[in-house]
């Protein structure tokens, strides 16, 4: 069952990335076997039309967006030697940081 999920899933990937690349899903397929490109090579196979830094991805956006800057909120949960300490830590060190970063939370932005 988990198989034909994740095959589902594969496929409908295969299939996005042939239509927004303009590329055949044949071509797409051949390269989405879990390889791990680097980004000249992405760029040569029409993977990402170019390679930047993070400034440039923010001069891109703002540029799109029509506006003068992009402001980026990033959520995230720290997690410390400290944390992993309580529950399974002791015994399952790697369960324990599991655990810890795939609970569900709510997170908020207070504006000021």
């Amino acid at each position: 069952m988990l198989q034909g999920i994740v095959d589902e899933l594969h496929t409908r990937f295969i299939t996005l990335v042939a239509e927004n690349r303009n590329q055949s899903v044949e071509t797409i397929r051949a390269l989405a076997d879990g390889r791990i490109f680097s980004a000249s090579t992405a760029r040569d196979l029409a993977l990402v039309d170019q390679i930047g830094y993070w400034e440039d991805v923010l001069a891109k956006t703002a540029g799109l967006l029509g506006v003068d800057t992009v402001k980026v909120f990033r959520y995230q949960q720290d997690v410390g030697f400290l944390s992993l300490l309580g529950g399974h830590a002791m015994w399952d060190p790697a369960a324990a940081l599991y655990n810890t970063l795939s609970q569900s939370r709510i997170l908020y932005r207070w504006p000021f």
